[in-house]
C-alpha cells in the first residue's frame, strides 16, 4: 500500500501543478510531495491509489512514473510495483559530486550576475532561512528541510538557465531523499537542524561578494573565492554527516562550527 509520511493529510492533487500536459502535472504534483517529505524512501506508491490522489489517468500515471524512475526518484521492483528510492553511501557520494559541480560554478555566477539579480538570490535565501528557523522553532523538521533546499536553488537559480535549474531541482529532491533515508524514519532534527546555520552563512558569504563586486575587479575575484571554499568545505561535510547517518554513525549538529 502507499505508506505517506506521519503527520500528513492528504496528496497534492496534480492539477495544482504548472506544465501543459497532464503527465508533467503529474511528475510535478509527485515529485513536489517528495520533496516536502510527504513520503518516505521505500514507500510503495500504489498504482490505483495515486491515479485517484493525484486525479489523473492510470497510463498518465504509468508514464509519470517512468519519468521519475529516470530522474533516479523512483524504483520498479518486478512483479512488486514502484517504490520510493533509497540512498546509499555510493548513492548520496555521486549526488554531492554533481552537487559540488554545478554549486561552485553557481558561485561564479553570482560574481558577475547583475546587482538586482545578486540582490533577489540574497533575498530568497534570506528569506528561506528565517522560514527554516521558525519552523526549528515549532518542530516542523519536514518544512526545514523544504526551506533549506530553497537556499541552494535560488543560488543556482541567479546562472538564468531554465535547463540548469531545472536539473538542479531534481537534484535537490533527490537530496531529500538521501537525507530521509539518513534520517531512517526518525530523527529528522539530526539530518535538518545543522544546516540551517550553514545556509545563513553562505547567504552573508554572499552579501561579500556582493559588496566586493562594487570596490574593484580583485576585491570581488577575491570574496568569489572565499565563497567557492566556504561552499565546497560546507558541502563536504554535508556528505560526511549524511553518510554517517545512513551508515549508522550519529551526525555533529554543529558541523558547520
Amino acid at each position: 500500500m502507499t505508506t505517506p509520511a506521519s503527520g500528513s493529510s492528504s496528496r497534492r492533487s496534480s492539477s495544482a501543478g504548472t506544465p501543459d500536459s497532464a503527465v508533467n502535472q503529474a511528475v510535478a504534483a509527485i515529485s513536489e510531495d517528495i520533496a516536502s517529505g510527504f513520503y518516505q524512501p521505500g514507500d510503495q506508491l500504489v498504482e490505483q491509489e495515486c491515479a485517484q490522489d493525484y486525479q489523473v489517468s492510470r497510463n498518465t500515471l504509468r508514464e509519470a512514473f517512468r519519468i521519475l524512475q529516470r530522474q533516479q526518484l523512483l524504483v520498479h521492483q518486478p512483479h512488486k510495483g514502484v517504490f520510493l528510492r533509497s540512498f546509499d553511501s555510493e548513492a548520496t557520494a555521486e549526488l554531492y559530486v554533481y552537487r559540488r559541480f554545478v554549486q561552485l560554478a553557481a558561485i561564479d555566477a553570482f560574481a558577475y550576475a547583475s546587482e538586482d539579480k545578486q540582490q533577489q538570490c540574497i533575498d530568497t535565501m534570506i528569506a528561506a532561512c528565517d522560514a527554516a528557523y521558525n519552523a526549528q522553532a515549532e518542530g516542523d523538521w519536514r518544512a526545514v528541510g523544504t526551506r533549506n533546499s530553497e537556499v541552494h536553488l535560488a543560488l543556482v537559480d541567479v546562472a538564468g538557465i531554465p535547463k540548469l535549474s531545472e536539473d538542479m531541482r531534481i537534484i535537490m529532491v533527490q537530496s531529500r531523499l538521501a537525507f530521509l533515508s539518513a534520517a531512517h524514519r526518525g530523527d529528522l532534527a539530526a539530518t535538518h537542524g545543522p544546516f540551517i546555520d550553514g545556509n545563513r552563512e553562505l547567504a552573508n558569504v554572499l552579501t561579500a561578494v556582493q559588496q566586493a563586486a562594487n570596490t574593484s575587479e580583485e576585491a570581488r575575484d577575491a570574496a568569489r573565492r572565499q565563497a567557492r571554499a566556504f561552499l565546497h568545505d560546507y558541502l563536504d561535510r554535508a556528505e560526511r554527516t549524511v553518510i554517517d547517518l545512513i551508515e549508522g554513525g550519529s551526525s555533529a549538529l554543529g558541523f558547520l562550527r
